[in-house]
Parts: structure tokens; C-alpha cells; sequence
């Protein structure tokens, strides 16, 4: 979980997200922007407050400044996410749901493969997004998506991850409304078994995904995972029992 800056230090943090952004630097890089051989020091203060992550040996890149403060005051999750070359994407998304709605955003719960710990270079990153007031109409939500993965910041991430690990980090975003969101979906039952909470404003999401998983327990639901990574759902002989899932 990060802790907020001393002054002394959030002064060079800033220096370093103004150069680099949230892409990867070096050591020397770093030694070169700060102006000085204690370059490495600061890094490694950075580090132990959460503002800056190690990508490899000797190399660095800036924490989303927005993401480090949402940590600091108790919504931390980055570690959770096992596979971390795509986390620099989920920390700009992140900023942006929060910069488009505002007020009105619940949760932000990551699901699918990413959350597993098991993405293929071609997944996506699945964000199921759930606020208030949405416009019904489904092409002016997708205004506010587009509005969240289209910028400079996100498509200079993206690209700089392609070419280096060969990664394709493409965002799939379902923006749903809280009264869609207390209807039981069919991937929920995925949800209670790999997914990762990032933001629950009200506790809605956890609740929701809670009450899923007693009622695939109390009907003796099963989830069977094949050799090839894919899986499926058992969920019972009984008829009556999989009606209470309300599916």
C-alpha cells in the first residue's frame, strides 16, 4: 500500500513523471533528470512508499500519481494483479473512469484472464465498470469508454508494451448501471472465483459477487478447469437449485 510523499521526495517524484511519464527509465536515466549520484537512494524511497515500481534490474517507472494517492487512502490493489506488464494501462484507465464519471462511479472490478494470472500476449484487459445515472442509449456509452481508452497517455503506453514484450494490452471496458449491476450475469459466476476489486465505493460489487458464491456453494456448484487453461461450469442436477441462481 503506498504512503503519501515528504515534500522532499514528491519534488523528485514529479521531476520523474514529468520526464518519463509512466514508462520504464533507468537508474542512469534517473541519475540524469534528479541531477545527482543519489539517484538510487531516491528511488528506493520511492519504492518503499509505493510511487514508483521496479519493471527489472536497474529499471524503474512512476506509479499514476492519482493511483498512489487512491492507495494511500486505503484502495489498494495493484498488488493483486500477478502478471504487472500491463499495469500501467490499468492505472490511466483507472484515472480516466474516475476523471469521465465522476461522482457517479461505484466499482471497478478486473476480471477475465488478467486476473487469473494466466493472459495470453493477445488478452485483453477486462474492466467491468459500474455507475449511476447512465444514459440509456448504448452509443453514448460507448462515448464514455471511448473517452477513457482514447488518448495520447494510453495509446503511448500501449505501444511502448507491444514493442517491447510483444503484448498487446487492449481494454475492454462494460459499463453497466447499479440496477443492471444487482442483476445476477452469467460471468459473475467467474467473478467468484478470479477478480480483482479495484474500486467499490459503497461495497456494491462485493456484495453482489458475495452472494453469488453462497448460492453456487449452497447448490454444490462446481467450476472444472481443462489441460488447455479454458474451463466450465457444473452447476447442478437439480433443477430447482439452479433456478434459485435466478441466471
Amino acid at each position: 500500500m503506498a504512503k503519501i510523499l515528504p515534500n522532499w521526495l514528491a519534488v523528485k517524484y514529479f521531476r520523474l513523471l514529468s520526464l518519463f511519464g509512466l514508462l520504464p527509465f533507468t537508474v542512469e536515466d534517473a541519475k540524469a533528470a534528479l541531477n545527482s549520484e543519489k539517484a538510487p537512494l531516491f528511488l528506493h524511497k520511492m519504492y518503499s512508499y509505493g510511487w514508483v515500481d521496479k519493471v527489472e534490474r536497474g529499471v524503474y517507472r512512476v506509479v499514476h500519481p492519482f493511483v498512489a494517492l487512491m492507495e494511500a487512502s486505503g484502495w489498494a490493489w495493484r498488488s493483486r494483479v500477478k502478471n504487472r506488464d500491463r499495469l500501467p494501462v490499468l492505472e490511466a484507465a483507472v484515472s480516466k473512469l474516475f476523471e469521465a464519471l465522476g461522482s457517479k462511479l461505484e466499482s471497478i472490478v478486473l476480471f477475465g484472464s488478467l486476473s487469473t494470472g494466466k493472459p495470453k500476449p493477445e488478452s485483453d484487459i477486462d474492466l467491468l465498470v459500474v455507475a449511476r445515472d447512465l444514459p440509456d442509449k448504448y452509443s453514448e456509452r460507448t462515448s464514455i469508454i471511448r473517452e477513457v481508452i482514447s488518448s495520447r497517455l494510453m495509446d503511448e503506453i500501449i505501444l511502448h508494451i507491444w514493442r517491447e514484450k510483444g503484448i498487446y494490452a487492449d481494454l475492454d471496458i462494460l459499463l453497466i448501471d447499479v440496477k443492471e449491476a444487482i442483476v445476477t450475469h452469467p460471468f459473475y459466476l467467474d467473478l467468484t472465483k478470479d477478480c480483482v476489486i479495484i474500486y467499490d465505493k459503497n461495497g456494491l460489487m462485493s456484495r453482489t459477487i458475495t452472494e453469488v458464491r453462497e448460492k453456487l456453494e449452497r447448490i454444490g456448484a462446481k467450476r472444472f478447469e481443462e489441460p488447455d487453461g479454458s474451463w466450465y461450469w457444473v452447476l447442478s442436477p437439480e433443477v430447482e437449485k439452479i433456478r434459485s441462481l435466478e441466471i
